[in-house]
Formats: C-alpha cells, structure tokens, sequence
C-alpha cells in the first residue's frame, strides 16, 4: 500500500466489496512499522575490554547487516558489586566505546546493541566482569647498604585505587616498607637479602623481586682486644756508695787574704760549686734523691773552710 510514512506504525482491516454491498471489515492486523526491516541486524560480540580511572572501554565486533543500514550502537553496564551503582550507558557508530563514570574498583559487566532505522538488534551477550580502575604497578631497583648508615630508598608505585603492598621473604633487617613503596631504616645485620613486594588494587597486579645487600662499613670491624698492662716492677731501694773521703782543696791565696802576701779577706772556697755538681751528678745515677747529699756535702765544705780559715787566723796572731 502506497503513501505510508516510514517508521510510523499501522494496523490494517480487509473488506469485501460486491454489488449488493461489502462485507464488514475484517479484524485489525497485527501492528506493523512501515519501513521496519524483515530482518534487524544480529547483535555485535565484544571481544576486550580496557579499563582506567573510571572508566572501561568496550572493544566489539559488528554483527550482521539486517535490513536497514545501522546507525550506531549503544553499550550498557552492569554493576555486578552494588547494582544501584550501574546502568550507565554510551552510544558511538564504531568500536570501541568508551563508558565512563564508572566506581573505580567496582566489577562491571556490558552489552552491546546495534541500533537502526528499522529496528534494533538484541543485546550481545554480557562481557565477563571487569573491576574498574588502573592496574597496579610498582618498579624500581633498590641499592645495596651499609650497617649503622641511613637507608632510603622509594619503589615507584601506581595504581587507581591505590594498590596495596605486600612483602614476600625477609626485608634487610633495621628497614621497613611503608604504604607507599617507601623502603627505609637503619640496617643493622650485614648479609644478602632477597624479597618480592607485590603490589594489587582488584584491577592488576604487579611485583619486582630485588636482592639488597648489606655490607660491613669502618666502623663495624672487630675492636682489637687490648692486653691488659703489665704490673709495674717495684724499684728495689738502692743503696747509695759510700762516697770516697773528700780532701778538701786548699784555696789558693787571695788578695784579700789577711794571712796571704797579698792581702785582705777572702772565702777561698772556690771548689764548692764544683764539688755540689759531681755530688749531683753522682747521686741522680743512683735513683736516690740528691736534696740531702748535696745539702750534707755543702754544709761540710763550708764548716771545714770555716776551721781552716780561723786556723789561720790563731796563727797570723800568734806571729804578731
């Protein structure tokens, strides 16, 4: 029937028409739209999905052309970790669509329909889930260390949500990882330390497994062990030798002598300097203390020059 417009939608009756008068009009047809294709298009096949900070992009395959040329598809989402968070949906003419304002870490599922002038496919089927967000990732090679010296050093970290960190086997001991990839401390023990950190947020995972060693610095050479001392010898007391009879030396006559030709008074005891020294000098070989030998000798020598000097004082009277 001529003159319909496409797209709207019509119901038909039929009547018999004769001479003597038609029939009455039969029963309406099924609905039917004018210009609706016989057959739609098939539904598309998704066949990856990619996902980032919100959002997923949902890569497909066409399916077959139906009867009318498709305009475009339309991509749906399915919250499968809180249904209240999903149903968002986006529309493009190829592949791939991405559907964002997506819960980061949530699992979605999605569907794909191909859309056209006479009707639309069925939906694909739904695409496995999917958790919403950025992979983790962690990298970085951590350097050796020395006993007693700060340590840091920061594992590069990424990851939406923020991806959480594990450690597998021993960390050198003294350090510490932190939640953000942050390896630091104080090492204490030297040796060989090999360990894996994984890093996980439900969208991907990564690791890295380093080996860090930890060596001896200056100061952690053994401290040489100092012998105790020795006990100091006991000086045993010395006995000083007997100083040999000192002939007291006769002064020589001096012009102040009044019992010399010459004259006038004098000491003449110019040996008694001498004489102090050699006691010195004798004594400190021995280890005795010189203060008193000296002092003896000395006062010897001026008491015998003293007698010597009033002997020859009684004679010069005697000769007058």
């Amino acid at each position: 029937m001529p003159g319909l417009t496409n797209g709207d939608t019509y119901t038909f009756t039929v009547t018999a028409l004769r001479t003597g008068g038609n029939s009455a009009p039969s029963a309406p047809s099924p609905p039917v739209v004018v210009g609706a294709p016989t057959n739609p298009p098939q539904p598309p096949t998704i066949e990856s999905l990619g996902t980032g900070d919100g959002f997923v992009d949902v890569t497909f395959v066409l399916g077959a052309a139906g009867g009318s040329p498709t305009t475009g598809y339309l991509v749906t989402a399915s919250d499968a970790t809180d249904a209240s968070r999903g149903g968002q949906t986006a529309q493009g003419t190829s592949s791939p669509i991405r559907v964002t304002g997506l819960t980061n870490a949530d699992a979605y599922s999605f569907t794909v329909t191909a859309l056209s002038a006479g009707g639309n496919s069925a939906p694909s089927v739904s695409s496995s889930l999917i958790n919403v967000g950025v992979p983790s990732v962690i990298s970085g090679t951590p350097p050796n260390g020395t006993v007693r010296v700060a340590y840091s050093f920061p594992f590069v970290v990424s990851g939406v949500p923020t991806p959480t960190l594990t450690v597998g086997g021993t960390l050198p001991p003294g350090l510490t990882l932190d939640a953000s990839g942050l390896l630091s401390g104080m090492p204490t023990t030297p040796g060989s330390y090999a360990f894996s950190i994984l890093a996980a947020n439900g969208v991907g995972q990564s690791s890295v497994s380093p080996t860090v060693v930890i060596g001896t610095g200056v100061g952690d050479e053994p401290t040489p062990t100092v012998p105790p001392p020795s006990p100091t010898p006991t000086a045993s007391p010395t006995t000083s030798p007997s100083a040999s009879p000192t002939t007291t030396p006769t002064p020589s006559p001096s012009s102040t002598d009044p019992g010399s030709p010459g004259g006038g008074s004098g000491s003449g005891y110019a040996d008694s300097d001498g004489l102090s020294s050699s006691a010195s000098a004798y004594l400190a070989g021995t280890g005795t203390s010189v203060l008193w030998p000296v002092a003896i000798a000395a006062l010897l020598v001026v008491l015998g020059g003293a007698a010597l000097w009033l002997s020859r004082r009684r004679r010069a009277g005697d000769a007058r």
